[in-house]
């Protein structure tokens, strides 16, 4: 027997030896849709944006929070 457990047969005839091993297994099935490449700055940019923005808007609450600190 092969590894997986399959049998392997061997028929002597004559002088001539044939082996049978098992059938490859079959390859998986093929699954519908549409394949897109991946594009590294369309996925991050809206969270450097994000980032841009929430930086953008400490730096207000601060400015605005040390006037009011200063009179």
């Amino acid at each position: 027997m092969d590894p997986d457990g399959d049998p392997i047969t061997a028929t002597v005839t004559d002088g001539e030896v044939r082996v049978t091993t098992p059938a490859p297994p079959p390859a998986p099935p093929i699954v519908g849709g549409t394949v897109y490449p991946v594009d590294k700055v369309s996925i991050l940019m809206p969270w450097v944006g994000l980032a841009l923005l929430l930086a953008l808007a400490g730096a207000y609450v601060t400015r605005l929070t040390l006037r009011k600190l200063r009179g």
